[in-house]
């Protein structure tokens, strides 16, 4: 996906591209030699990011910086003695096995906790947040915008009303 130099990382983060994929391989300078607000953002800042929108997707970050031995970044390729198909198979192989498995795993929790729900209001809500997310790939939210609380005292106003009569 060729990012557009006018867009903020949070048009990034909400994306279709983002959204209908459930692993994201990103570069660490993303706005690299952009002009956009967004220019001073990495691919590490979008990772962390995505998991305040996206918290079941996992995001695979390639960097030219040094990483330590147990990061789940990925050391660009450099030009060693492997061609770079190599060098990344190497390397992303086994991320992606272990994103695949993780995603799986949290479909199937899901699955049984949809199956094992005795009702109770506020478990649906969050097991239906998280079932979009997973399903539909649509981000979580804050739980209330102004709006929600508006519609909320609206209808509460109407049933108080009804009540009344």
């Amino acid at each position: 996906m060729e990012f557009d130099t006018n867009s903020s990382l949070r048009d990034l983060i909400l994306s279709p591209s983002i959204k209908d994929n459930d692993i994201i391989l990103i570069d660490s300078r993303l706005f690299e030699e952009s002009s956009s607000s967004a220019s001073t953002q990495t691919g590490e800042v979008f990772k962390l990011m995505m998991r305040r929108y996206y918290p079941y997707k996992v995001t695979i970050v390639i960097t030219r910086n040094d990483i330590g031995t147990n990061s789940l970044t990925v050391k660009k390729f450099s030009g060693s003695n492997q061609n770079f198909i190599d060098w990344y198979e190497e390397r992303l192989g086994p991320l992606f096995l272990k994103a695949q498995k993780e995603i799986r795993e949290d479909q199937t929790t899901l699955s049984d906790l949809q199956n094992e729900n005795s009702g109770d209001i506020p478990m649906t809500v969050a097991i239906d947040e998280i079932a979009d997310s997973i399903d539909s790939g649509n981000p979580i939210d804050t739980p209330f915008k102004k709006e929600d609380i508006d519609r909320f005292v609206k209808l509460f106003q109407e049933v108080k009303n009804t009540i009344e009569k």
